[in-house]
């Protein structure tokens, strides 16, 4: 495909294809958050629990919403900075390196819930 020249100065052409909002998700997400749940693993401790450990405790997935993670039995508590550290280096390679079956760990959180939540 042959394209034409830009002229100097002049800025480029913009499509006239627009993408337009129909108010729904893009992508599919499997599953409800189930706030009350959300809401008890955030008033836990950190799961590595290190001299490293600092800000608020966030909701850590084992398995990403977006690839079919519920929030039950697939969520750990983790600091801000152990979270961050997960998402750079990858969930797998995190695991590894902290020593961690992270869902195991996610299932033993999801029973302590059936126990513990309020009713």
């Amino acid at each position: 495909m042959k394209r034409t020249p830009l002229k100097p100065g002049a800025p480029p052409r913009r499509s006239r294809k627009r993408i337009t909002r129909t108010g729904k998700p893009r992508f599919k997400v499997s599953g409800d958050r189930n706030m009350p749940f959300r809401e008890w693993l955030r008033a836990q401790r950190c799961l590595v629990e290190t001299f490293e450990c600092y800000g608020p405790i966030v909701v850590a997935h084992v398995r990403a919403r977006g690839a079919g993670g519920v929030d039950v039995g697939n969520c750990v508590p983790l600091c801000d900075y152990h979270h961050f550290r997960q998402h750079m280096t990858g969930i797998k390679s995190w695991a590894l390196h902290h020593g961690v079956d992270l869902k195991a760990k996610a299932l033993e959180y999801a029973a302590r819930w059936e126990r513990e939540r309020p009713q």
